[in-house]
């Protein structure tokens, strides 16, 4: 009996031993990434990594106008937090208002004498105010009238300083360029683990493609000075020094908001669907189509122009919706804009850009095939719209087709801004979903050991 007994209790304790050994082994193999504290790195550093670089880096690279006489400093603190959401949200914008400032800025640094691309900046976001007595004239050059005003002023402009320009901004190349390393040091990282094999989140995929967006708005804005409180203050002595009277007509008036031309964009699309309900059912055949395309475009183009109200609205205060002597925030130089539309075709590239980048993150572990699928289908979407919507604009500059082509084209250019807004959306949620379930190598830390050279 005792011979059994022991036999058996070897059995047991030779079967429970290999199940432990099992047990460690099959620990060790999902673990072994993060067998030593110091080649690991914890969850919140990874949030804190990629946070802290998309905050510092957008906070630098974001240029907001001069503010208007009256704004206090909540409102201008408000405003430039609204276009940190808007570079957060749709960072092409924002590129696309960096280029377009650039254009126009190298245009006037080139027309004026004694003006560099820094003068061209400031007058363009309103750094310049033409002042007769104690009263704001006008602070804005973009319009015609404001062009002439400012042109008896132009040599005065020139013989101010650039460095006395320089010294208005809150911000120099300096802090631009600890930002930079910043943004150099998380993309460094990135590579290291790519080149040992190691995977990266979706959240750091993320920001690299905000990173690179940033980095294109750094180099189109470099010249601007940034957080400038006060404009250069111009005084009219006599209205023979202005080429023409800066009080007479309706033009030398606060111009209207961006608010208020969006509002009233709204009343006039309002009215256009009113107008196009009545006469719908008048038309031809033949225009129905058209017309019914039409028709949706203008449904389309409302909670369009809401939309904007409501940004705007994030970035000024609501009496703006009267009249501003602020420079509008997305405010475009027609006359000072590219010729062949340059500006938007960098919006477009860089939005392609932003969507490839997206695309690095293809093979990583997912948390669930649905997730990965998502991901996969939204980072194609982001590349390939900003391609049809660049040939929507090279075929509706160069061709001239039927009516029913265009509208099909049309209804195609909608469907692709509405599925690409809403794959923006989902590839910004994604990654911060995703942490809840990550590989175990993502905890791994970069040996940089290994990129050292020795024998």
């Amino acid at each position: 009996m005792i011979i059994p007994s022991i036999t058996h209790l070897h059995a047991l304790v030779v079967r429970s031993a290999t199940t432990y050994v099992e047990a460690a082994s099959a620990s060790s193999s999902t673990s072994d990434s993060c067998n030593d504290i110091n080649d690991c790195r914890t969850l919140l550093q990874i949030v804190w990594s990629c946070i802290s670089v998309l905050i510092a880096c957008t906070w630098v690279s974001v240029h907001p106008n001069v503010p208007g006489p009256d704004d206090s400093s909540w409102k201008v603190f408000r405003r430039k937090i609204g276009l940190m959401i808007i570079a957060l949200i749709a960072p092409e914008m924002l590129v696309l208002w960096a280029a377009r400032q650039w254009f126009a800025a190298r245009k006037l640094s080139e027309r004026y004498p004694g003006w560099t691309r820094t003068h061209a900046f400031f007058a363009l976001m309103g750094g310049f105010a033409l002042y007769e007595d104690k009263e704001c004239v006008s602070c804005d050059p973009a319009t015609e009238f404001d062009q002439r005003s400012f042109a008896a002023h132009l040599n005065l402009i020139g013989r101010i300083p650039e460095a006395e320009i320089k010294d208005r901004s809150h911000s120099d190349g300096f802090s631009k360029l600890i930002a930079i390393m910043q943004t150099s040091w998380f993309v460094v990282q990135l590579l290291a683990r790519w080149i040992e094999g190691l995977p990266v989140t979706e959240l750091e995929v993320m920001t690299l493609a905000f990173a690179a967006m940033n980095v294109l708005i750094y180099f189109f804005w470099w010249d601007k000075p940034q957080g400038v409180g006060y404009p250069v203050r111009i005084v009219q002595k006599s209205a023979d020094e202005d080429v023409v009277d800066p009080l007479a007509g309706a033009s030398a008036q606060p111009k209207e908001g961006w608010i208020a031309t969006a509002w009233n964009g709204v009343q006039g699309i309002l009215h256009n669907v009113l107008n196009a309900v009545c006469k719908f059912f008048n038309q031809p055949y033949e225009d129905i189509l058209f017309d019914a395309l039409s028709f949706l475009w203008l449904i389309i183009k409302v909670p369009y122009n809401l939309t904007m109200i409501i940004v705007e609205v994030i970035i000024t205060d609501f009496p703006d919706i009267g009249k501003s002597e602020m420079v509008p925030s997305f405010e475009r130089t027609t006359e000072l804009e590219p010729k062949n539309a340059q500006d938007k075709f960098i919006a477009y590239g860089a939005a392609v850009m932003f969507g490839a980048i997206h695309c690095a993150a293809w093979t990583s572990k997912f948390p669930s095939t649905a997730e990965e699928v998502l991901w996969k289908v939204c980072s194609l979407l982001v590349t390939c719209a900003p391609m049809y919507l660049a040939l929507f604009n090279i075929i509706n500059e160069t061709f001239h087709m039927p009516d029913w082509v265009a509208g099909c084209l049309v209804l195609v250019y909608i469907a692709m801004v509405f599925f690409y807004i809403l794959a923006r959306l989902s590839l910004i949620v994604q990654p911060f979903v995703a942490l809840r379930d990550l590989p175990p190598d993502i905890f791994k830390a970069v040996q940089w050991t290994n990129f050292i050279p020795h024998i």
